[in-house]
């Protein structure tokens, strides 16, 4: 399962970058970013059993708005400035790094 993962997270950044440019290129980059993020609450459908520690809600926050989301703001906006071609070479590293 993680290699077809890895090669629909990889196709799926591709196909991203390019929609991005060409239906987005006129939509605030905060407001990309943003709106990229509206599926995360979507996350509690799989809700755990158990109860969720406080050290794990830490950890929860500071990768969503530590990595996930600062990245994106980052990524939408090498997207305006260096186009879709160059910003998606960086989000290919991403599935790899992710697995490992």
């Amino acid at each position: 399962m993680p290699l077809q993962g890895l090669l629909a997270a990889s196709a799926l950044y591709g196909v991203a970058g390019n929609f991005a440019k060409r239906y987005l290129m006129d939509v605030d980059v905060m407001t990309n970013a943003a709106g990229s993020m509206l599926g995360a609450p979507l996350a509690f459908l799989t809700w755990p059993a158990a109860p969720v520690s406080a050290h794990a809600w830490g950890a929860v926050l500071a990768l969503g708005v530590g990595c996930t989301g600062i990245a994106y703001f980052i990524y939408f906006h090498l997207v305006a400035v260096a186009g879709p071609a160059h910003a998606m070479t960086v989000t290919f590293v991403i599935p790899p790094f992710g697995i490992l």
